[in-house]
């Protein structure tokens, strides 16, 4: 039997080493894993594996995507794990798969129209101080700054003609449930859809975890994943502010996304909260934040597009009674495949957030969230997927 060989294009972040380690459990695959790197200066933060991941420059990339031997399938943990000029080299005969992040399709980079339009990203309160960044940010554009766009759209060009083109070229399209009905409405798309999701470090919800859930949950309310405006936390605040009991805390993780807006954040977390407000601005282990959110009974994540997906199902994992927008395709999946959540705009009240899940409600979470985001199941969705490619 002829052994295949997949290249990923990846880049540095702590979502790839999980999805790595799926990858090599699969004894009939060669894998190779490429960091493109072009200046001296760039450093890993999360990959520090080196042995694992080969850093290549753009130039020596294009040479060997444009080799027929080189490689059966190409993988892109990203679109912009590989830059889009580069699209154009890869041989005909390799099949080209595109593991979509939320980046990928809800920012548009360098101007560019976002590939997946949400009407309204933000709240109100939100869209105030977005509103307010951006006449700031163009009143007051740093020299720095510019020359750093310069150098990255040099290294990195992107355009909407070569977005077209780079659309016109993915063979398969993995992304969230509901996302490639939407990019679909793009006349460039011409991929079929696979099925994934993405594993964790650790086999968390293995079905031998399921039945391993202590009921004693702690009424503290966790809201949002990270310090970017789509998580709408001054909305959020606003909503429970004033039926939220001073014996909780407001537990909001905060350790990356913009430092201007992280310090907005905290400074109107603790306008609102006081005491009970509790920032985390440090990065935590996986194993130490499941801890911290097993304090947790609710959980609020306020983001309209497909973002923090992994936070809400180790939130349900966990206990947490978790509400989500009820227009997010995030809330329309869970829902769809018998998940207990709740919608923000809908029941997100005092009786609520003041009530926990029962027991049979936390198990039935659990058992769902094992069939479908366990690191088995990513494997099963890995395994249908190579095999389509390579068909």
């Amino acid at each position: 039997m002829n052994r295949k060989k997949i290249v990923h294009f990846i880049l540095d972040d702590k979502f790839i080493i999980p999805e790595m380690n799926i990858y090599d459990s699969l004894k009939e695959y060669d894998n190779e894993y490429i960091l493109i790197k072009n200046l001296p200066f760039q450093h890993r933060v999360y990959l520090k594996e080196k042995e694992r991941v080969r850093e290549m420059s753009r130039w020596s990339v294009k040479k060997k995507i444009s080799r027929s031997d080189y490689t059966d399938i190409i993988i892109l943990h990203s679109l912009f794990s590989l830059p889009l000029d580069l699209f154009k080299f890869i041989h005909p005969s390799v099949k080209v798969v595109w593991l979509a992040w939320g980046y990928d399709l809800y920012h548009g980079k360098y101007g560019m129209e976002p590939l997946i339009k949400i009407p309204s990203l933000y709240g109100v309160y939100t869209n105030k101080y977005v509103e307010s960044q951006e006449n700031q940010f163009k009143s007051s554009f740093l020299i720095k700054s510019r020359m750093r766009e310069l150098i990255s759209q040099m290294l990195w060009p992107a355009t909407t003609s070569l977005m077209n083109d780079v659309l016109q070229r993915i063979d398969y399209f993995g992304g969230y449930p509901g996302e490639y009905e939407l990019i679909q409405r793009n006349d460039y798309f011409r991929a079929e859809n696979v099925d994934y999701s993405y594993p964790l470090i650790f086999n968390l919800y293995s079905k031998n975890n399921v039945g391993s859930f202590s009921y004693n949950i702690v009424g503290n309310i966790l809201i949002g994943n990270s310090a970017t405006e789509t998580n709408n936390h001054i909305d959020i605040f606003a909503k429970i502010r004033k039926f939220v009991s001073s014996d909780k805390k407001i537990i909001v993780p905060l350790s990356y996304g913009s430092s201007n807006y992280r310090e907005y954040v905290i400074s109107k977390g603790h306008e609102f909260f006081a005491k009970q407000f509790e920032p985390l601005v440090d990065f935590m282990p996986l194993a130490e934040y499941q801890s911290l959110i097993q304090g947790c009974s609710v959980a609020i994540f306020g983001h309209e597009r497909q973002q923090a997906v992994g936070n809400v199902i180790m939130a349900l994992w966990n206990g947490a009674k978790v509400f989500l927008s009820q227009d997010s395709l995030v809330y329309k999946y869970l829902k769809s495949i018998g998940l207990v959540v709740f919608s923000i705009q809908r029941d997100l009240n005092e009786r609520e957030i003041n009530t926990f899940l029962s027991k049979d409600e936390i198990m039935d979470n659990r058992r769902i969230v094992s069939d479908n985001f366990s690191n088995e199941a990513v494997l099963a969705k890995v395994e249908v997927m190579l095999k389509k490619a390579l068909s």
